[in-house]
C-alpha cells in the first residue's frame, strides 16, 4: 500500500472516531485503540515452505492490552461500524457481527486466547465466509500462522490508537485486521495467529493495477509466533 492511499484512509477514520466522539452514540467504552489501513499483497508464508513453531504464549509475545483509559463515546460496534464508511477498503457490518460486538465488547480486544476461546469456530474458513458473510457474524475465525505483510498502529484522540493488519495465509488468502490496542512485539514480516470476527468482506485496489479481495476482521487476540 502507498503513502497515500493509507493517508486517504487514515483521515477517514480519523473523521469517523472524531464524530462518534462528539456526537457520543451508544454504550459508552472505555478502551486505548489504534487505527492505520492495509493494502497491497505480500508473500505469504508458505511460499518458501517453512511454517513457524506454535506460540507458547509467553509474555514475550502477548499483545499489549489496552490501559481502559481512553473514552471515545462509542460503543465498539458503533466504532467498527464508523470505520467501514470509507473509500478505500469500504465494508457495512453484518447483522450478526453487530449483534455480538454489542454483546461483547470485552473481547475486543481479549484479555487472552482462552478468553475468547469459547466463541471460536475452529471449522471456519475462507470460503465459508467469501460464500456468505452475513451467515458468519456470530462467532470468531481463527488464523493460525499467517504472514504480516503490512501493519499501522495510528494514533487518534483522547488516547485512542488503532492497529490494522494486513495478513496472508499460505493459500494466498489475505485478511485485513482491526484491533483495538497495540501488537508490540508485532512487526512486517513476522507470523501471527490471530482470532477474529468476520465483518464481511471487501477489496481494495492494489499497487499492481489489479482487485484484492480481503475477508475484514475485528481483532480479538493476536499472538505472534516463534
Amino acid at each position: 500500500m502507498t503513502k497515500p492511499f493509507r493517508a486517504a484512509l487514515a483521515s477517514v477514520i480519523l473523521a469517523a472516531v472524531l464524530a462518534l466522539a462528539l456526537g457520543g452514540c451508544g454504550q459508552a467504552v472505555n478502551t486505548s485503540a489504534q487505527a492505520g489501513a492495509s493494502g497491497q499483497t505480500a508473500p505469504p508464508p508458505g511460499s518458501s515452505g517453512q511454517t513457524a513453531s506454535p506460540a507458547d504464549g509467553s509474555a514475550a509475545n502477548a499483545p499489549e492490552i489496552p490501559d481502559q483509559s481512553a473514552d471515545y463515546g462509542a460503543s465498539v460496534n458503533d466504532f467498527y461500524v464508523a470505520l467501514g464508511d470509507n473509500e478505500v477498503v469500504p465494508f457495512t457490518v453484518t447483522d450478526k457481527a453487530q449483534a455480538f460486538l454489542t454483546a461483547h465488547p470485552d473481547l475486543f480486544p481479549a484479555s487472552g486466547e482462552s478468553a475468547a476461546d469459547g466463541y471460536i469456530d475452529y471449522s471456519l474458513d475462507t470460503k465459508h465466509v467469501n460464500k456468505n458473510p452475513d451467515s458468519c457474524g456470530d462467532r470468531f475465525m481463527y488464523l493460525d500462522d499467517v504472514y504480516v505483510s503490512q501493519i499501522f498502529e495510528t494514533d487518534l484522540t483522547s488516547g485512542l490508537t488503532l492497529t490494522e493488519l494486513n495478513v496472508a495465509d499460505i493459500n494466498l488468502d489475505q485478511y485485513y485486521v482491526l484491533y483495538i490496542g497495540k501488537l508490540g512485539g508485532v512487526f512486517e514480516g513476522n507470523e501471527v495467529s490471530v482470532v477474529g470476527l468476520p465483518l464481511n468482506t471487501s477489496s481494495f485496489e492494489n499497487t499492481g493495477g489489479g482487485t484484492t479481495l480481503v475477508i475484514v476482521l475485528a481483532g480479538s487476540y493476536i499472538q505472534k509466533l516463534d
